[in-house]
């Protein structure tokens, strides 16, 4: 059973809401002013608020207003119930934020139709924030950062796995995407920097700008955009530069699911983003590279040792001919002086 909410100050006319509604089949709790209203609302439940607007103690306007501010209330539809037919005090009331509007004397037909209509409305928004629950759940447990921007350029989105590079999600949104970024990286990443250069130029796949704050969709969006962060020191709480290397891959959809797109106009309400952490991946590269120039210094080395070595070689080999035959003459010239001295001795 829906629950309601009627706040009136004319029990003649409360009295006739109750009965209106109980032959609905809905469940009927009732404020005779403002004050009493804001009072239950932040105590109880309710599937709709009938709201009065001339009541003593406190108004409909004022009720509205602080109604709407309770931040912790789920959503509530609100339809204004006044004597008022001036169209400024229905627009100020609607302004305040209530969603529909009925006039006194009341016409049973029209004011059913508009109780159900708001409940539709309550029901849907419901399913939508339960949607939505759902698909944060899910971008929660994603390994990589996924953010949101707004048209702008600010955070309005990051979930918790931006904790990994030192950032709680909060201390992002509202903030500039700059303020995340190495400071070189950000006029190479940037559209209002980065798409002036590009006016009048047709580019391919490989030529075409990859942005952080990215708002093309399908096989123009960005891919594989390499750009530094600036890192928060975890230790010290304060920003590294610079910071590690993450690979952005910004993706969209021509209807996103958050709301990128606005279905109905087609155009770009912001960005949505998914930052993956290729740091490992980064040293890992730096390290082969490291090795790789270890690997030709060692082998320019040794080629210039085996040149040496082919030199000495041949050097040996060049004493080798000159010397050839020269110790079987030694030994002759010493057999025939032996004889010499033999042949004097006689």
């Amino acid at each position: 059973m829906k629950k309601i909410l009627v706040v009136e100050d004319s029990k003649i006319i409360l009295k006739k809401f109750v009965e209106y509604l109980k032959i609905s089949g809905y469940e009927a709790v009732t404020a005779e002013n403002g004050k009493e209203a804001v009072e239950k609302v932040q105590n109880e439940c309710f599937d709709l608020i009938l709201m009065d607007l001339m009541m003593p103690v406190m108004d409909g306007f004022e009720a509205i207003r602080r109604i709407r501010e309770l931040k912790t209330l789920p959503f509530v539809p609100i339809i204004v119930i006044s004597g008022l037919d001036t169209s400024s005090d229905i627009k100020k009331a609607l302004d305040l934020g209530a969603d529909e509007y009925v006039t006194k004397p009341i016409d049973g037909v029209a004011f059913n139709a508009r109780v159900q209509a708001m409940l539709h409305l309550k029901d849907f928004y419901e399913k939508v924030m339960a949607s939505e629950r759902q698909y944060e759940t899910l971008l929660q447990a994603l390994p990589d950062v996924v953010y949101k921007l707004d048209l702008d350029g600010n955070f309005v989105f990051v979930n918790d796995c931006i904790k990994t590079m030192g950032y709680e999600p909060e201390e992002l949104i509202g903030k500039h995407f700059s303020e995340f970024i190495h400071v070189d990286d950000v006029p190479l990443v940037s559209r209002s920097a980065v798409l002036p250069k590009y006016v009048g130029k047709a580019t391919d796949e490989k030529e075409r700008p990859k942005l952080f704050d990215e708002r093309r969709t399908i096989d123009r969006a960005t891919r594989d955009l390499e750009v530094r962060l600036a890192q928060k020191d975890l230790a010290q709480g304060k920003e590294s530069s610079p910071g590690p290397t993450v690979t952005i891959t910004i993706a969209y959809s021509e209807v996103d699911s958050a709301g990128q797109v606005d279905p109905h106009t087609k155009k770009a309400v912001g960005t949505v983003g998914i930052i993956k952490d290729i740091t490992d991946r980064k040293e890992s590269e730096t390290i082969r590279e490291r090795l790789v120039e270890e690997l030709i210094k060692v082998k320019k080395e040794l080629e210039n040792a085996n040149t040496r070595l082919n030199e000495k070689m041949e050097q040996m080999e060049k004493f080798q001919k000159l010397t050839m035959g020269r110790e079987e003459k030694i030994l002759e010239l010493k057999e025939r002086v032996r004889e010499l001295e033999e042949s004097l001795r006689d």
